[in-house]
Formats: C-alpha cells, structure tokens, sequence
C-alpha cells in the first residue's frame, strides 16, 4: 500500500470521526476511542486539525439569499488526464445525450414552476403568505393560495422552508408522491426518482406518503427518508446541521458514492458522467464543499481512490471500481 492511499485511509477517518463525534458527543465511550486514534500517529493529529479547521470555515459561512458561482470557477485537478484518443470521439456524443436528457426532463418543470433555482445557485423565494422558502441548486417550484390553506409544489430537487404561523390555514408541501402538513415551523424537503426525505428544525410536521395512505409526524431534529418502493426510515439530527447546502456544505455519513456525486451535480456547471460497480457499494463519509464542486470531487477521489478524468471544462468522468 502506498503513501497516498494511506493517506487516503487517514482522511476518511477523520471526516469519519468528525461526524460520529458531531452526532453523538456525550458518548464517553466514543471520546476515549478517537483519543486513542487520535495519540496512534502524529498524522492522525495534522489530518485532524485540517479537517476540524475545514468544518470550522464552512460553519462560519452565513446562508446567503443566492450564491451563484461564476460560469468560470472551475478548480483543475492535478491528477487527471487530458482528453485524448477515443475520448475526442466520445464528447461530442456525450455532451449531445447529456443535453438530450436535460433538455427532455426540464420540459415539464418549466411549464409549471414559478421559482427555479441556477447551477451553483442557493435562490430565496419570499411567497406571499409571509412564508420564505429557499431552493437549493436545480430546485423547481410553484406555490398558491386559497381559502382552504397554502400549497407549495416541489417540482424538482430539495428546498428549506420557514413557514408562517397561520392555522386557519395550513402549509402543505407536495415532493412527489410525498406531502408535508405544516402550521408554522422550519424544515427542509426534498425528493427525486428514488424516494423523498424530510428534517425538521422546528416546529411540528406531518409527512404523508404516498398520497396520504402513510403518515409520520415529525418534530425537531428527527428526520425521516422513504423510498418509492420500501420502507421509509427514521433518524435523527442536529437541528443547526439540517439544510447545510445553504451554507455551501455537504454532509456525508455512510453513503454511497452515487449519492454524493448527486449531491454535486447541481452545484457544477457541467456535467458529471459516473460509472462502475461501485457506486452503489462504495461508502462515503465526510464533509464537502458545494460552492467548489471540482475541489470536492478532488477530495473524493483523493480519499476513496476514485479516477476522475478531466474531459472538458465542463465535463467530468467518474469511474468507481
């Protein structure tokens, strides 16, 4: 094993222990386990700090109304290779099936949204009702209002609600198949083809699904994701940690590789093309930041041994074996 892949070991666990720590830090147990990490090398100590430093910076960035990253802020990786050979051959043809796929799936979400939020771009949307909402990168919605109550339509993507005080009429958000029943409260919703994902800050929630034949409540900190097909799953979370992509950062515990590079497409002004076994089956956890989407992906690749390669500016390849 070579020095960069015990490096890349070391950081993992660091971000590793960072979380563990952050999710549970009255856990005597768990403090003596990470000292003893922590005394095992004089690296465990520096990767720490660095990582400690790194989380410390991207709290202390304040939730912006839109941060929008120039068309140009793309951050070169040092390790990848130039486009050569047949990936000359394979651009044009990945570039026009990726704009055919966009172009096809956007269709109905501009027909019905009101609000949609850029690449790279965190959009506050102050409603009518006195409600503010916030849509994360690529996020769509639509709201109204009537006698009945208030309803907001998720269109696309994941968004943070701050919702005002009204019983008389009730604020109701649709993500899918998914809905969520609010008087006055904060919370973030998201959805996408595989399931939605509900945490509460606070207040009180309902989450039906689907349609209303399931329903959970929710108060703050606890959080809830249910897949289309399976059964939803409970967790908790730390109220200040819920919605951190409006603070630029991505939050990572034991995921996989797909879901990461999810996470990141909407911040990069590109494409991110990923393929291999083990986007499913590799795990991921540590914490990122959004606003600089090619630095992130440097990071993975870095501590989970991945190949990213550097097609174009504005496409990447990710390979995970």
């Amino acid at each position: 094993m070579n020095d960069e892949v015990d490096m890349g070991a070391v950081e993992r666990m660091a971000s590793t222990w960072l979380v563990r720590l952050d999710d549970d830090p009255e856990d005597a147990g768990l403090r003596a386990e990470f000292e003893q990490w922590l005394d095992a090398s004089p690296e465990h100590r520096r990767v720490w700090a660095e990582t400690r430093d790194l989380d410390l910076l991207l709290e202390a960035a304040r939730p912006v109304d839109a941060v929008a990253l120039p068309a140009g802020n793309v951050v070169p990786l040092k390790f990848r290779r130039k486009a050569r050979g047949k990936w000359r051959v394979f651009v044009p043809l990945a570039a026009a099936a990726c704009l055919g796929l966009v172009l096809a799936a956007d269709i109905p979400v501009w027909m019905q949204a009101q609000d949609i939020a850029r690449t790279g771009e965190v959009h506050k949307v102050a409603l009518q009702d006195g409600s503010t909402a916030w849509l994360a990168p690529g996020a769509a919605m639509a709201f109204s209002m009537d006698a009945e109550g208030r309803r907001l339509k998720l269109l696309r993507g994941k968004g943070y609600f701050d919702v005002a005080h009204d019983p008389a009429h009730p604020f109701r958000v649709e993500a899918g198949d998914g809905e969520v029943k609010v008087l006055g409260t904060a919370f973030e919703a998201g959805f996408n083809e595989q399931g939605m994902a509900v945490s509460v800050r606070r207040g009180l929630v309902e989450v039906s699904y689907p349609k209303g034949r399931v329903r959970d409540r929710l108060r703050p900190g606890r959080s809830i994701a249910v897949p289309w097909a399976g059964s939803p799953s409970r967790g908790q979370v730390r109220p200040d940690r819920i919605a951190a992509w409006m603070n630029g950062r991505l939050l990572v515990n034991d995921r996989p590789v797909r879901d990461v590079l999810e996470a990141l497409r909407p911040w990069y002004g590109g494409y991110i093309v990923a393929r291999g076994p083990g986007l499913d089956t590799r795990r991921v956890t540590g914490i990122y930041d959004l606003r600089h989407p090619d630095a992130a992906l440097e990071a993975l690749a870095r501590a989970h041994t991945i190949a990213v390669r550097d097609i174009t500016p504005w496409l990447r390849i990710v390979t995970v074996e």
